[in-house]
């Protein structure tokens, strides 16, 4: 069971509904867990304009102390993959692994996605403003600024 708890975090914060702030502004969440030889260390930065998020960068890295734990290394890339399979040109993944550590990176560019494709990311497409984002983003553990 704890072994899920970096890949429920993970899930859990893909899918939450985020939002943004005042034009040209950036918020950049960071968020850190370490449990049973794991790490795991993320970080958000979401662009606005016109109090809209724009883009959206998640980068997560997971590293692990343990041989055994490769299987974990490659759940987490496949759940990654899974959980953004459609195509849209406003999604790039980027994968980046190692036998004990994997670098996810998950972009998202509104301006190129409608909004079924930015619900269908798991984003409210008619609420994408800074102070939701920010407060979602702390709810979850993520520390902002």
């Amino acid at each position: 069971m704890k072994k899920g708890v970096i890949f429920g975090t993970m899930a859990g914060v893909m899918l939450l509904v985020l939002t943004g702030c005042d034009g040209g502004q950036t918020l950049t969440c960071t968020q850190n867990q370490e449990q049973d030889g794991r790490s795991m260390e993320a970080q958000m930065e979401i662009r606005f304009t016109n109090d809209r998020a724009s883009s959206l960068s998640l980068q997560t890295q997971v590293s692990v102390t343990d041989e055994e734990d490769e299987v974990y290394l490659d759940s987490f890339i496949e759940s990654m993959d899974e959980l953004y399979e459609y195509e849209s040109d406003g999604v790039k993944i980027d994968v980046d692994s190692s036998s004990k550590t994997a670098t996810v990176v998950v972009t998202f560019d509104f301006g190129k996605m409608s909004d079924d494709e930015i619900d269908d990311a798991g984003f409210d497409s008619d609420d994408l403003s800074y102070e939701t984002m920010k407060e979602e983003m702390e709810d979850t553990g993520f520390t902002c600024r």
